[in-house]
């Protein structure tokens, strides 16, 4: 991977994403002259595109820092593949950059108790979490 479009290219299909899908993400509709090295992002969708596949610009520009090619498609804070990330899951987050600070604090705050919530329900058996399924069973 040469270049920042071969790149862009790597981590999109990495996630399994369509153009049309990252570009509604990043609020941009010229993906695919990023992604053929014909126009270069400006540094916000830079910043964005490297947010999203939780990488760094400068390896975004250079190629550089990263030790392993496993490092693009697994999110840091978790064990789950980023090329998992559902339709879904994307709107969540589109829906969820819309919000101002305030409001996405108080989201943030709702996940957390929620989950909070969960693992004691889970601790004191009360659910069941159905792996195979990823969804939860209440006893």
């Amino acid at each position: 991977m040469d270049t920042l479009g071969e790149r862009i290219v790597y981590l999109r299909k990495a996630k399994n994403l369509k153009q049309y899908e990252l570009e509604e993400m990043l609020g941009c509709d010229n993906l695919s002259k990023f992604e053929r090295n014909i126009r270069k992002p400006n540094y916000e969708i830079l910043k964005s595109i490297a947010e999203i596949f939780n990488v760094s610009v400068d390896w975004l520009l250079n190629g550089d820092n990263l030790s392993h090619k496993s490092d693009l498609i697994c999110d840091s804070s978790s064990n789950y593949p980023l090329n998992s990330i559902n339709s879904n899951e994307i709107k969540l987050l589109n829906n969820f950059r819309k919000l101002n600070d305030y409001d996405k604090a108080k989201i943030e705050g709702m996940i957390e108790l929620k989950l909070h919530e969960y693992e004691k329900e889970k601790d004191l058996g009360k659910i069941e979490y159905n792996k195979n399924k990823d969804e939860k069973i209440d006893k």
